[in-house]
């Protein structure tokens, strides 16, 4: 029975990412969708001794963009931080709002930053994570898709995702969205 409902996700998640569907967009509170995230993993963090930090932005205020589509992914970055701590650790998580000047028109953007204590990664695995099927958790604890399908549903919002890592002592994530349509 494990075995059919880890076929199961796995099928699910190829499906996900073969026939991504367009974001249905309507206005959303961006601080409220990550902290409606964080309060769904809440009891993980309590179990896994991780230390959650957050830092709101009071400025960011909405974006345009699928609430479901982005909760997918803000809680696809969380669950592989807290992945990457075992044995406990820090998630830092940061809104805010920067202003864009050196782009033929000036645009504003909301940035989600998901920042963790845990192993991270060397430069090799940074540069492949967003490659579908690639995984660096052992056989049968994931599909490689979730950072694929991040990265996509990212891009279909007109943002990006940047990634910063070190061995030994973590990642950072950041989400960037035009705040401004």
């Amino acid at each position: 029975e494990a075995q059919i409902e880890r076929t199961s996700n796995v099928i699910q998640d190829m499906l996900l990412y073969a026939r991504r569907p367009e974001p249905v967009r309507s206005p959303l509170d961006l601080d409220a969708c990550v902290a409606e995230c964080l309060a769904l993993l809440q009891p993980e963090f309590d179990r896994r001794h991780i230390t959650l930090v957050t830092e709101w932005s009071r400025q960011v205020g909405k974006v345009d963009a699928d609430a479901q589509q982005l909760q997918e992914v803000f809680i696809n970055l969380i669950e592989n931080a807290l992945d990457a701590m075992p044995t406990g650790g820090t998630l830092a998580v940061r809104t805010s709002l920067h202003l864009k000047l050196n782009q033929p028109n000036r645009r504003t953007l909301a940035e989600v930053e998901f920042s963790d204590t845990g192993c991270g990664m060397g430069a090799e695995q940074s540069a492949q994570i967003f490659q579908p099927f690639f995984t660096t958790k052992r056989a049968g604890r994931g599909t490689g898709l979730g950072l694929a399908i991040a990265l996509e549903t990212i891009r279909a919002h007109g943002g990006e995702i940047k990634v910063e890592s070190e061995l030994g002592k973590g990642s950072r994530f950041t989400i960037v969205l035009p705040r401004d349509g």
